[in-house]
């Protein structure tokens, strides 16, 4: 992102250690991969597609910076119809009061906050499970 190239900051680029992610959670050859270059994982445009191809219409969102990509990605999701999960033990900050004040702006819009365990148990259930996170 522009923000990171300005300060010097590499760890997100493709190929580096910082881009890399564990063995468990390293996509599969038949998983589609969008990169982001903004907050909102929807900014390259190819998300939404991939999502309508897929025949989506919830979208079950976890990592870094609830007060920025997260919350981006959860409000773009929602402008577009999507249902909206945040993992709440997948999530983080580094801004304890402003992830505070967009968890509560985000909850008054619809937007779910589950537990990891919730998300497993509902999606066991059937998705409407999640309705009780």
């Amino acid at each position: 992102m522009p923000h990171r190239k300005m300060r010097d900051e590499w760890s997100c680029v493709e190929g580096t250690t910082g881009h890399g992610c564990p063995e468990i959670l390293r996509p599969r050859k038949a998983e589609t991969i969008v990169h982001k270059r903004f907050f909102s994982a929807f900014s390259s445009g190819q998300l939404e597609s991939v999502l309508h191809a897929l025949g989506a219409d919830l979208v079950i969102t976890v990592g870094l910076h609830l007060h920025a990509c997260i919350r981006a990605t959860a409000l773009d999701a929602y402008g577009k119809g999507f249902g909206v999960v945040i993992v709440e033990d997948a999530s983080a900050s580094d801004d304890s009061l402003h992830a505070a004040i967009t968890r509560r702006y985000l909850q008054d819009r619809s937007i779910l906050f589950c537990s990891s365990n919730e998300i497993v148990v509902a999606l066991k259930q059937g998705i409407a499970g999640l309705e009780r996170c």
